[in-house]
């Protein structure tokens, strides 16, 4: 019993942690995005000078992180009904995924304290083991074939075909690349590991 109490634990961390990271990244795209789009020089693709274009993607993550604001307007470029609906599809998603980060910080010293008073040094040792190791085969995977989870993501996420753009109708998906999702893939999981390794030396300190 103790045993699934401690597996249970670490389910609980394993998803708590990604939602966080998550939250932050999604926070932290802003400036990232900001450095991302003036080395690529993404704004001379659509005829946009480099502040215009940071306007234009703080209005999109204004959006998905405010649960309030229903309508999603983004400066300089036009939606298809598509578009914006999928939009919608992601705001719903970040919504779930900062209740669960909210639920998850306080709960965490709770799971802590539970490692801690279980006294199985060795088992909780292979835990934390494997927080480490279930981001790192991600990570591996996303270096090998990151198109390919990309679109097993949304394939998998999505009940629909939505967040194929079409250019002509959603000009927006020209300054959203593919490598600036990866870039933001990685910096979730690199926070990841670090909460992972944060917990880990909470409970050491015994």
């Amino acid at each position: 019993m103790k045993g699934l109490k401690l597996v249970g634990c670490f389910l609980a961390l394993l998803v708590g942690l990604f939602s966080i990271s998550i939250t932050i990244t999604t926070l932290a795209s802003i400036p990232v995005y900001y450095l991302y789009s003036q080395l690529f020089n993404l704004g001379e693709s659509v005829g946009l000078t480099h502040q215009q274009l940071q306007v234009s993607y703080q209005s999109i993550v204004q959006y998905l992180l405010h649960p309030f604001t229903e309508i999603l307007t983004i400066p300089y470029f036009s939606s298809s009904a598509q578009g914006l609906q999928h939009f919608q599809d992601v705001k719903l998603l970040i919504q779930l995924n900062a209740l669960i980060s909210v639920l998850a910080c306080v709960g965490l010293p709770w799971i802590v304290r539970q490692l801690k008073v279980a006294r199985e040094y060795l088992f909780v040792q292979a835990g934390f083991y494997f927080l480490y190791s279930v981001p790192l085969l991600f990570l591996f995977m996303i270096f090998v074939n990151f198109e390919r989870i990309f679109i097993l993501f949304h394939e998998i996420v999505f009940t629909n075909d939505y967040w194929l753009f079409d250019p002509i109708y959603d000009p927006i998906i020209t300054v959203l690349p593919e490598s600036f999702f990866m870039l933001l893939f990685i910096i979730v999981i690199l926070l990841y590991e670090l909460f992972v390794f944060i917990i880990s030396q909470w409970y050491q300190r015994r």
